[in-house]
């Protein structure tokens, strides 16, 4: 097979696998808020009987921290995804430091809200947790039905991977699964002079090679592909 159609087969599958990846990360997070609302109706039908809840401004404060909730565990598997196979160190550390920054402020803005929701106000109207039930209900079956959509869609993602390998040749076919075995992600784009998996350093010329998508390019730290970012 002629080098360049190899290359270009392999940037359509680095393509797929950061639309996989890019999916996962989001099913993530849905899995994560389905927990938090499960966790939310307990502790409100334990609460409802007992408590009122707190007046609209507090509601409103409440909604916004879920909003936050949901954006921080986005950004939070972002940075999951991107420290696996980091070698350089001090990209590892910086890495590591902003995962641990995220994960104590996801916890403070769980905890408030747990709290909030545990929380009984005499002053409240007796209808808010009948209302924010029913909210809870609707996000959660939106939440399901597009998880649903999600699940087909990796589906037909992993199919497309699988139709891309087996059209390489046997050689690169057979490291291309052996990479898939031990994660997602099997070939990455070049990041400068660094190799978009692992982190590494590329030699000069391997990188610029990588770039232009001239040559196959593998990376000598963790033998993943290295190729050109996607021209669409």
């Amino acid at each position: 097979m002629d080098d360049v159609i190899l290359i270009n087969l392999l940037a359509e599958l680095a393509d797929r696998e950061d639309e996989l990846s890019d999916l996962r990360a989001l099913r993530g997070v849905r899995s994560k808020r389905l927990k938090v609302i499960a966790l939310g109706r307990q502790i409100l039908d334990d609460a409802v009987d007992e408590a009122e809840t707190r007046a609209g401004d507090e509601a409103a404060r409440s909604r916004g921290r879920r909003a936050r909730i949901r954006d921080t565990e986005a950004l939070l598997a972002r940075k999951r995804d991107r420290v696996i196979g980091v070698t350089d160190r001090k990209q590892y550390q910086a890495l590591q430091r902003e995962i641990a920054g995220l994960e104590e402020e996801l916890d403070r803005l769980e905890t408030a809200e747990l709290e909030y929701m545990d929380e009984a106000d005499a002053a409240a109207v007796r209808e808010l947790p009948a209302m924010a039930t029913i909210d809870h209900e609707a996000e959660e079956a939106d939440l399901r039905a597009t998880d649903e959509k999600a699940a087909l869609a990796e589906a037909e993602i992993l199919g497309e991977i699988d139709r891309l390998i087996g059209m390489t040749p046997p050689a690169v076919s057979g490291h291309l699964g052996r990479l898939r075995k031990q994660g997602d992600r099997a070939v990455v784009r070049v990041e400068g002079r660094a190799c978009g998996g692992c982190g590494g350093q590329l030699p000069a010329q391997l990188a610029l090679d990588a770039a232009r998508g001239k040559a196959l390019v593998r990376c000598p730290s963790c033998a993943r592909f290295v190729v050109r970012h996607s021209y669409t």
